[in-house]
């Protein structure tokens, strides 16, 4: 038999010693922070995420799918260097992600939509009555917005998010009475003040001219 020299013999490089491996520990670090990216991205998309919600034919639908797909894009090269990652963990950390995206836009969705519920068109009558009488329409909005988020607690759940959410889920339509008694209060103190305002002359007082009364003509 032929002796091998020692020198010939070479262990097998351990894989969790090679260059560019990464151990359990680390494979589960780079999981998570790719996860936590994503949400945080996803949370900062959240209020156009509530706006475009809202476009016709759920047609805002798809910018969540676009969402994930940028955000994830962002994830995966975090996570890269930990693969091969398991089916379970990545169908988790989605959902997850998923979860917290759908509660957070439903949050900025009930926010925007309790905002706007009084803007034109709707409420015309309200905005005219408001507008003729002088007061503010931030006030007919704040108004309205409190009525929208009154009837959502009193017919679906007292916490208004979840309540909205069971709203468009269910239904989607409301009718909302706004009380505009301080606009009715000016209009018709108005209409009376310019019927009594001449009251404060000690002589009388018309708008009309009587027979050889001297008047000023503006040409």
């Amino acid at each position: 038999m032929t002796d091998v020299p020692a020198e010939n013999h070479s262990p097998m490089p351990d894989s969790t010693q090679m260059p560019g491996s990464t151990g359990p520990r680390s494979r589960v670090g780079r999981l998570y922070a790719g996860v936590v990216i994503a949400q945080v991205l996803l949370i900062a998309l959240s209020p156009l995420l509530a706006r475009l919600i809202w476009l016709p034919f759920y047609f805002g639908l798809f910018f969540f799918l676009v969402g994930g797909l940028l955000v994830g894009a962002a994830t995966f090269r975090i996570a890269r260097p930990a693969r091969p990652i398991g089916g379970r963990p990545l169908v988790t950390g989605a959902v997850a992600v998923g979860v917290i995206t759908f509660v957070v836009t439903t949050i900025f969705e009930y926010r925007h939509f309790a905002h706007t519920v009084a803007d034109p068109p709707k409420f015309a009558k309200a905005r005219n009555a408001v507008v003729q009488s002088g007061a503010s329409l931030r006030e007919l909005e704040a108004r309205a917005a409190d009525a929208f988020a009154a009837n959502l607690s009193q017919q679906y759940a007292p916490i208004a998010p979840v309540a909205y959410a069971l709203w468009t889920i269910r239904q989607g339509t409301m009718n909302l009475l706004i009380p505009i008694g301080i606009a009715l209060i000016l209009l018709v103190a108005a209409g009376l003040w310019s019927s009594l305002e001449s009251l404060r002359s000690p002589t009388p007082v018309t708008n009309l001219i009587g027979p050889n009364e001297e008047y000023d003509e503006d040409v």
